[in-house]
């Protein structure tokens, strides 16, 4: 009986239920904690061959940078990513960097963006920052900043940013990424720029291999002061406008 009444329900709303159920074991006891995904990367970063691995990388992703093509594209991927941005005239001078990581990111900012003067590179893990400072130089326009965002965020001055991410803020539960934004709407003063790269969920119940994609509406909503864009279903941009 069960087989038949199974049969008759739709493929749709089957995959509905099944993704329901994954969106609450996603939302387990464990993942309530805001440094779950942290503690994960931080062990990665603290293996012993984790230098080379990440210079290796870093030497991957200014190659297919430089081509503007290849897997590790990040900032030129779409015709709205942070490169294109980047390589037009700006007038903004500040970038923050919200999980940094191992630093490629701000590294090549400050290498190829003179006009970038000022760029604060957040990340939780010390290993990591201290990988970044063993492949580059010391460079006085980048400061590391070891903690959390939703702390270090608000230590800053208010000012004109462009502010990024990478897959930041898809490892973070709904309540941490509030207090994230909101802490980013306080020091952001009006025509600061906004380009996050982390995917963008179709309805609640998308299925998606990591835990926490926002749909569109999640982003308007808690960026009301701003003029916010979607593009390719990955990316976010938004001007703030008040």
């Amino acid at each position: 009986m069960f087989k038949k009444i199974k049969s008759l329900v739709p493929v749709t709303i089957k995959s509905n239920i099944k993704n329901f159920l994954k969106h609450l074991k996603s939302r387990s006891i464990k993942e309530i904690n805001f440094k779950e995904s942290f503690f994960r990367h931080n062990d990665q970063y603290l293996e012993i061959e984790a230098f080379n691995r990440e210079a290796k990388i870093h030497k991957e992703n200014n190659e297919h940078t430089n081509k503007k093509e290849g897997r590790l594209n990040n900032i030129y991927e779409f015709s709205n990513s942070v490169g294109y941005f980047l390589d037009k005239d700006i007038k903004i001078s500040n970038l923050i960097d919200i999980g940094s990581g191992t630093g490629w990111f701000v590294n090549y900012v400050s290498r190829n963006y003179p006009n970038i003067k000022s760029i604060f590179a957040i990340e939780p893990s010390s290993a990591a920052i201290e990988i970044s400072k063993k492949i580059y130089d010391q460079d006085e326009k980048i400061k590391y900043i070891n903690g959390f965002a939703d702390k270090e965020l608000k230590r800053l001055n208010k000012d004109v940013y462009l502010v990024t991410t990478f897959a930041v803020f898809q490892h973070l539960n709904l309540l941490y990424s509030k207090k994230i934004i909101k802490n980013i709407n306080k020091i952001m003063d009006k025509n600061s720029i906004l380009i996050l790269k982390e995917p963008i969920a179709q309805s609640r119940y998308e299925r998606f291999n990591l835990h926490y994609p926002r749909t569109e509406k999640f982003w308007t909503k808690n960026l009301k002061q701003y003029d916010v864009k979607f593009y390719n279903n990955k990316l976010i941009v938004a001007k703030k406008i008040i």
